[in-house]
């Protein structure tokens, strides 16, 4: 832990912790006292500190770890602990301990601080990043408790269970998307850091915190994306796609790492297939890219390939057929029986040695089921694996062909084709707040900030803004409640509107949308999007 970037091992930790949080949450002969009690111990694996305290809304101390002192409590409760910065140092028994701690914001204007001691030295960055992904969970184990009494009127036994298993789903989704606002806040730091003047060695640094950084976000992302598969989440969003654009497209983001590996890649076509196919493409290219990425993960020397074939049904229908191969490391006939399970790799080796969250192709296989397709694997441990996908797809009739958006180029915008725009940033989270601020003043932009959606309201009141960036997730009111009062107050006069969000679902943009938002970017927010959104809307 002396490091200062969380590594992979952390994180996974982190995501069991708060696994078992969810299933403990569950049972209602257990309180939140002891559950607590339980994940603190836990969370000693992967953190030092010599104490762990929580402070209720009455000022209420409970000691989570460390010997339960009167003096230690008597000395907490005459700071003003909302006022410090963390790593503060505090006397106690004429010993000093660095303090950190997280203000834990739950419903109904309440809240909790956990706040943790050490002493000797002070907290580094690695474990000030894990103790606020903890207590993100700790927040959502206690709003979940708070809860429990509406599960406990559940009255059949049936009903109980399968509401007990969608909670769980929606508190690791939950989980999953408080991981990712750190995250995307650090991703974007080290990206501006990067296009400023640096030497060699720091430049060699941000490239280290960016690449791990882009990786523990890769296994969040799997994380928030089971979750949603596993509650059944998931709209399919059907429309003409070319195929052999998609495969060309998919083949081409291997090429680097192809060549680093110095594999050879292969792909085959069948030269009679449609021009033009009905499906989710993004979803295909979802199930392919974690096939087409373990295969060369798993492929130290030899070749990857990818067949695409097909046969066309009655009434327009097309069964699909993609194949994908590699000379890897293979797998045991016994673990292709689970090879679909989430968190499961073909050995505990296979983790050890090539990373990853084993989530993948548990990703992949409900996405097949859910397009009412199938997959399979067959495979020999040392001589390599092949995937067999079957998608049923629609064709697209020769006289209503349609040009596929991967057809027609996007015009890059450019800096100078921006507005003029008077901008409110409505966002609660100090890093996002402060990411969002630095790429607009590079852009030489002045800005305001409202740290919610009510707060937004009030300086709409005051000044005229002609751009607003929209923040969903946050106390008081939401982005959508406040879009929804802006557009009922200002109609024709008001802002343009645009979602700045982690919520990236397909259904999360088409909330956005449907309510009245006039576009849509992605956290972690890059430049480009900034300028595409400020120069796309002019001045009302």
């Amino acid at each position: 832990m002396n490091g200062s970037v969380i590594d992979s091992y952390q994180l996974s930790s982190l995501i069991e912790l708060t696994s078992n949080l969810a299933d403990d949450s569950m049972h209602a002969d257990l309180s939140s006292q002891k559950i607590l009690l339980n994940a603190v111990n836990k969370l000693l694996w992967t953190l030092n500190f010599d104490y762990c305290l929580m402070i209720d809304n009455e000022e209420h101390i409970d000691c989570l770890y460390g010997e339960d002192d009167r003096h230690l409590k008597e000395t907490i409760e005459l700071l003003p602990i909302k006022e410090l910065k963390n790593n503060t140092v505090v006397l106690i028994n004429k010993v000093q301990y660095y303090l950190i701690y997280q203000v834990l914001p739950l419903e109904q204007d309440k809240t909790h601080t956990l706040v943790f001691l050490q002493q000797g030295h002070a907290f580094n960055s690695s474990s000030l990043i894990i103790i606020e992904l903890f207590s993100a969970a700790v927040k959502r184990l206690l709003i979940t408790k708070a809860e429990e009494h509406k599960r406990l009127k559940l009255k059949n036994e049936a009903q109980v269970l399968l509401r007990s298993n969608q909670l769980k789903s929606e508190f690791l989704a939950n989980m999953s998307h408080e991981l990712k606002t750190p995250m995307n806040g650090i991703l974007n730091l080290v990206q501006l850091l990067q296009s400023t003047q640096l030497e060699s060695n720091q430049k060699e640094m941000l490239y280290t915190i960016h690449q791990s950084t882009e990786n523990l976000l890769t296994v969040v992302t799997d994380v928030l994306e089971y979750s949603k598969l596993e509650t059944n989440n998931i709209k399919l969003l059907s429309s003409p796609f070319s195929l052999e654009k998609l495969i060309q497209s998919m083949t081409s983001e291997l090429e680097h790492e192809i060549s680093f590996k110095n594999l050879s890649l292969s792909k085959r076509i069948q030269p009679d297939l449609p021009a033009q196919l009905i499906g989710d493409v993004l979803r295909i290219k979802q199930l392919l890219h974690n096939l087409l990425n373990n295969a060369v993960k798993f492929t130290k020397n030899g070749s990857v390939s990818i067949a695409v074939t097909g046969q066309s049904l009655k009434n327009n229908n097309f069964e699909l057929k993609i194949e994908v191969e590699d000379t890897g490391i293979g797998m045991t006939e016994d673990a292709q029986t689970w090879l679909f399970e989430p968190f499961i790799q073909g050995d505990g080796s296979t983790t050890r040695e090539y990373g990853g969250t084993g989530l993948g192709l548990a990703i992949s296989s409900k996405l097949a089921k859910a397009m009412n397709g199938d997959i399979k694997v067959h495979s020999k441990l040392g001589k390599g694996t092949k995937f067999d996908v079957i998608l049923p797809l629609k064709k697209v009739a020769d006289d209503k062909m349609t040009a596929t958006s991967s057809s027609t180029p996007q015009k890059k915008a450019t800096i100078s084709e921006l507005q003029p725009h008077t901008i409110l940033i409505v966002e609660d989270n100090l890093i996002n707040q402060k990411v969002a601020g630095l790429l607009l003043e590079k852009l030489g932009y002045k800005y305001d900030i409202a740290e919610n959606g009510q707060v937004a309201l009030d300086k709409l009141e005051q000044k005229h803004y002609t751009f607003i960036f929209m923040d969903i997730q946050m106390p008081v009111m939401n982005g959508h409640d406040a879009t929804k009062e802006i557009i009922l107050r200002y109609k024709n006069q008001r802002p343009s509107i645009v979602a700045m969000t982690a919520n990236t679902f397909d259904e999360d943009k088409e909330k956005c949308f449907s309510i009245g938002m006039d576009d849509f970017i992605a956290k972690p927010i890059s430049e480009q999007e900034i300028i595409r959104v400020l120069s796309k809307f002019p001045i009302k």
